[in-house]
């Protein structure tokens, strides 16, 4: 009870945190990083960049069929890839239906935005390019990931943060997205992630023991 009652605090604290970010400290993140960083034109070609899920998603089914190809016995890692799969596949269906839902506005890059036109808010059910900004998708592929790591290899549990709050700060501080939509997808991957951990473990009990690979 003491791990779920700290899971749920950990819960309560990010969606506190959401609501700061939303009121007070979105827009002047926003509005001082673009002051320093916005006339770095080439940042915007990163707007097109590749979804981390179909990335993430590809590196890991392929990682677990060359193991299968190879015969290699079933173990922690093969879990792990499984499991990893499934997150960031549930993690992205999940944060598209998300966006619809709230319907916000993006910090810069997209029209209508806070820095282009002064628009900040949400339109609740609104589709399109232009209202996905919360949550992002990034943080909460990179979050889905850091779930299942932390479960399987505790070792990394380091590195998966620092670079859980190096895609943060890339994407707030180069307006791609405000601080509270990396939070919020943050603890929408962290939660699925340790969901889908949660509900598997009893079925890959073999494959989580210290001994196997």
């Amino acid at each position: 009870m003491t791990g779920l009652r700290a899971q749920i605090a950990g819960v309560v604290m990010a969606l506190a945190a959401i609501a700061v970010c939303v009121a007070w400290l979105d827009r002047p993140i926003a509005s001082l990083s673009y002051e320093i960083l916005g006339h770095y034109y080439r940042l915007r070609a990163m707007t097109q960049s590749p979804s981390f899920f179909d990335m993430s998603t590809l590196a890991i089914t392929l990682a677990f069929v060359a193991r299968r190809l190879a015969r290699a016995s079933f173990g922690k890692l093969d879990a792990a890839l499984v499991i990893g799969a499934l997150s960031e596949i549930g993690t992205q269906q999940a944060v598209g239906a998300l966006k619809i839902l709230f319907g916000r506005t993006w910090p810069l890059y997209h029209n209508p935005s806070f820095i282009g036109e002064g628009v900040y808010g949400f339109t609740f059910l609104q589709g399109g390019d232009a209202y996905e900004s919360f949550p992002s998708g990034h943080s909460a592929s990179i979050a889905a990931l850091l779930a299942v790591v932390w479960a399987f290899y505790p070792r990394l549990r380091g590195l998966g943060v620092l670079t859980l709050l190096g895609i943060v700060a890339a994407l707030t501080l180069g307006d791609f997205h405000f601080l509270s939509d990396c939070i919020a997808g943050a603890l929408v991957g962290w939660v699925l992630g340790g969901l889908l951990v949660r509900a598997m473990e009893p079925a890959l009990a073999d494959s989580l023991r210290d001994g196997s690979r």
